[in-house]
């Protein structure tokens, strides 16, 4: 044998047994990688229909009957007339206390003598 000749390694298996076994392995992969990522996405899909459906059950459960809906209803409207009470009272406080000629508010004496 000629010295520039290479000896190859012994092999055990051929090459066509080594691509066999590498496409089977990649087969393999990708067919875990699918099965990881269904449920994967099946866990997902549950843990979004838990949480919002325990969102509506919750809302459901917390609404207010009719009657407190009304309760509710009319103390807002109490709120807001008694404010409107107030800024009525407040201006015509305003008025009176104004000048009939100028319509500017009158000073009383208590604030000149303070200075």
């Amino acid at each position: 044998m000629p010295l520039n000749e290479r000896v190859s390694a012994p092999q055990l298996i051929d090459d066509a047994a080594k691509m066999y076994i590498d496409v089977l392995l990649q087969k393999s992969h990708e067919v875990r990688l699918n099965r990881n990522y269904m449920i994967l996405n099946v866990f997902v899909v549950v843990l979004f229909v838990v949480v919002f459906g325990g969102f509506l059950y919750y809302r459901y459960k917390t609404k207010p009957s009719v009657r407190e809906h009304n309760y509710k209803i009319m103390k807002d409207q109490e709120f807001v007339l008694s404010k409107i009470r107030w800024y009525k009272e407040q201006n015509e406080k305003m008025n009176q206390a104004a000048s009939p000629i100028t319509g500017l508010p009158a000073l009383d004496s208590n604030d000149w003598s303070s200075s």
